[in-house]
């Protein structure tokens, strides 16, 4: 067949379900004799990569729809081949072979798309080696198509998520999905991946924060503080304790983390505000970190904080009010914008309602510390209102704290308005969010 009519039967096939239909098999065998060809082959001349490309479009296009068309390729030895064609095509990583590249794992994409058993058998063809070699082409569409294909495959079954985890490797196929999230042309691929599949592995978090790069760790951090934002499912109970001991390792020394060139300071901001998200969206999220000393950790780290600032009003937890940048100079914004806050909302949301952790947190003389947050710090935007939601909390029902925090008043914010007419309530919502609303 030739280049021009393999190009008039994609389009035809395209358009045309009927055709797709009774699209007769021979054409599979034929199309797989030129896919063999190129196994072996080095020449490369640009009508043969056109020919190439238009059979994978055939391809393509015969199994949208059509489980008739797709079961027939598995028989043949064409998708084997097509995965030697496609791994030797990217290990060349030229521009030139984006296109071939694209139709081709478009192909295997279609393949699979509502069939189980095909998604479990080109499983087995492209993992790992394949998928390690098309994940390093520089081409964003590419990319999508090879995610999603992914994305199919492990949700056909949970095994597979347990095979990609058993690479304990900083080329592990997650790792290299993640790192991939700026650049892969339709993101929603990689963000399923991680919330629907990666995430159910207890593997997964200390996967990415022992062998991830800086970026892969905040790309994961984001994407995560979306997902507990968002509220729409509820997460696997191991995750918010594996971010939590990811944390409280990371600030073991809060001094490093005054350093503004330090990335690891922005993973570990990037950290606690995910946790922040955790224990705002989840009931289940507090109370796995309420049974592991999370509030006597997060108080000794905002002591440190507060006095680290207290102590030298050049450190970047010193609170701070906005200067105008001089002419021609640019804002930077701290590694740690936002931490104190973050230490702040989750006390706050830790001892929502949780009576004995309202006592721990004045056992711990934390208290003052909350109160100290109710002033302006443009290092930590909102971070009175914050602490109004956290006194709010740590008030509720409990008399001895409000005795405390009453005391403390005649010291510090008796003149406060935004504490003494906050004019705020906490309000938990069905699903165990919780939110600031107005008084009513």
């Amino acid at each position: 067949m030739s280049n021009t009519n393999l190009s008039q039967l994609a389009a035809d096939l395209m358009q045309d379900e009927l055709q797709r239909e009774n699209l007769p098999l021979e054409i599979f065998q034929e199309l797989s004799n030129v896919i063999s060809d190129w196994v072996n082959y080095d020449g490369q001349s640009n009508s043969e990569v056109d020919e190439l490309t238009n059979c994978f479009r055939v391809l393509r296009n015969s199994c949208v729809n059509g489980a008739r068309n797709q079961n027939e390729i598995m028989k043949l030895s064409i998708v084997s081949k097509t995965v030697q064609v496609l791994e030797k095509l990217s290990e060349q990583n030229t521009s030139t072979h984006h296109t071939v590249l694209l139709c081709g794992n478009q192909f295997l994409g279609n393949l699979i798309a509502g069939n189980l058993l095909n998604q479990q058998k080109l499983w087995k063809i492209i993992f790992p080696s394949y998928l390690k070699s098309i994940l390093k082409v520089d081409s964003p569409k590419v990319l999508s198509a090879v995610v999603m294909t992914v994305y199919n495959c492990i949700g056909s079954t949970e095994c597979f998520v347990d095979e990609i985890f058993q690479d304990e490797s900083p080329t592990n196929i997650a790792i290299s999905i993640i790192e991939k999230l700026p650049a892969v042309h339709d993101q929603d691929w990689v963000i399923l991946c991680i919330t629907e599949h990666f995430l159910k592995s207890e593997e997964f978090l200390p996967l990415i924060f022992n062998y991830g790069s800086i970026s892969c760790k905040c790309s994961t951090l984001d994407v995560l503080s979306q997902y507990f934002e968002t509220g729409d499912s509820i997460p696997p109970t191991h995750t918010a304790t594996c971010l939590w001991n990811q944390f409280a390792k990371d600030c073991q020394d809060i001094t490093a983390m005054q350093d503004h060139t330090n990335q690891t300071a922005m993973v570990t901001t990037k950290l606690l505000h995910t946790l922040c998200m955790a224990t705002s969206s989840s009931a289940e999220a507090r109370k796995s970190l309420s049974s592991c000393c999370a509030v006597e950790v997060v108080v000794d780290i905002l002591r440190r904080v507060v006095m680290a600032g207290k102590l030298d009003k050049a450190s970047v937890f010193a609170p701070a009010e906005k200067a105008s940048p001089g002419a021609g100079a640019k804002e930077q914004c701290s590694p740690v914008a936002g931490f104190k806050r973050d230490l702040v909302r989750v006390i706050g949301n830790l001892c929502y309602r949780n009576p004995p952790l309202q006592n721990k947190v004045r056992e711990l003389e934390g208290l003052p510390l909350i109160l100290d947050s109710c002033n302006i710090d443009d290092n930590n935007p909102f971070i009175r209102q914050w602490a109004v939601f956290t006194i709010r909390n740590l008030c509720e029902n409990n008399a001895e704290n409000q005795a405390i925090l009453s005391r403390l008043e005649r010291h510090s914010v008796v003149e406060n308005p935004i504490f003494q007419n906050s004019g705020l309530e906490v309000v938990e919502s069905d699903d165990g969010h919780l939110s600031i609303k107005p008084s009513t």
